[in-house]
């Protein structure tokens, strides 16, 4: 960008959830990248965690002389994506409980 004593670089910073921008982050590809202007995007390696598929809960409870006093997390046992690999994943790390796994087959 021209500035008074030479030219000054700036960084534009466009955060966006997938699913909500949609195809509007084209933008930044095809109008905003010129001669010395970069596009650079990041994948944090966890996807979109926004839909977790057959996610749910249930009440607070006893089970097995096991207390559930915050309520039971239930996951689809289907791997069928890596989407599903990773919300496992993640919950696990809680280091709460471990998500009961149903199928759902």
């Amino acid at each position: 960008m021209p500035a008074r004593f030479g030219p000054e670089k700036s960084v534009l910073r466009v955060v966006a959830k997938s699913g909500i921008a949609g195809n509007d982050l084209d933008a930044l590809y095809k109008d905003l990248r010129k001669l010395g202007v970069a596009v650079q995007t990041w994948d944090f390696g966890l996807g979109d965690l926004e839909s977790t598929g057959n996610l749910e809960t249930i009440i607070p409870h006893d089970f097995n002389g096991r207390r559930y006093p915050i309520s039971r997390i239930m996951i689809d046992s289907v791997e069928g994506t890596d989407k599903i690999s990773k919300t496992k994943k993640f919950l696990r790390t809680q280091e709460l409980q471990e998500p009961l796994i149903l199928s759902s087959t």
